[in-house]
């Protein structure tokens, strides 16, 4: 039975070319999104799990320029580390 089944699929596959290249590059690059979606927000979700104190970690972002030019960056300057450690205890 199960034979049957590959052999009608490839009879398909052959006698349908156009409409079978369709379905299968429709089928892998769906397949591709979901897997390269699915890994970014692993990686998102995963961000610093390993410390100690994760739900005490935060994000400095600094934006440089105004308007439509401004750049952000995720990071800062070391000399703003020493008014942050006197305004937020350990």
């Amino acid at each position: 039975m199960l034979r049957n089944y590959f052999v009608t699929a490839i009879r398909n596959l052959v006698k349908y070319k156009i409409f079978s290249f369709i379905n299968i590059s429709g089928l892998s690059i769906g397949i591709t999104a979901v897997l390269l979606i699915t890994m970014y927000i692993l990686n998102e979700l995963n961000f610093e799990g390993m410390h100690e104190n994760r739900d005490r970690i935060y994000r400095v972002n600094i934006r440089f320029g105004t308007g439509e030019g401004a750049m952000k960056m995720a990071g800062a300057m070391p000399a703003l580390a020493r008014p942050h450690h006197r305004k937020f205890p350990k």
